[in-house]
């Protein structure tokens, strides 16, 4: 697997860049319900897998993130997000929207709270709350076992 230090070409610095903020909101999906499960640990590698970033440097680089977050108010990390995420382009913002999604559901389960976590991953990243709430309910719909928990 190609590091993301060792990506060449016009796009290495975008690469990079993208590799920052790929940690930085994975970190803070695993961290939306305060545990780091490891339901996430595997969705962590098998993001690593799709997007071929090298699996060690993702997890050193979540590390450092989770002691950086950690310490950061919750207008604090949105500011920290959105200002990491701002040379994206939209696809780029997209896919980092579903790498969330996958960390979030990756425990099983969907609750009220997570999901206006992902809302704000959405309007962080630019990304239309009808069209965000779709890309969820085509998430659901497609994981058979995960449990949606919901007061009626």
């Amino acid at each position: 697997m190609v590091s993301w230090e060792q990506r060449k070409g016009d796009n290495a610095m975008a690469d990079t860049k993208k590799f920052e903020t790929v940690a930085a909101f994975s970190t803070a999906a695993l961290l939306a319900d305060g545990v780091y499960e490891e339901s996430e640990k595997l969705a962590i590698s098998s993001v690593a897998e799709t997007l071929k970033i090298n699996e060690k440097e993702m997890f050193d680089a979540i590390d450092v993130e989770i002691e950086k977050q950690a310490e950061m108010s919750d207008e604090d990390l949105d500011a920290y997000l959105k200002n990491i995420a701002k040379e994206l382009n939209e696809n780029d913002m997209i896919e980092i929207f579903q790498v969330c999604l996958v960390i979030i559901l990756s425990d099983g389960k969907l609750c009220k709270e997570e999901t206006a976590i992902l809302l704000s991953f959405a309007d962080i990243l630019n990304i239309d709350a009808v069209y965000a709430t779709l890309i969820i309910a085509y998430m659901v719909n497609k994981e058979s076992d995960l449990v949606v928990e919901i007061d009626i």
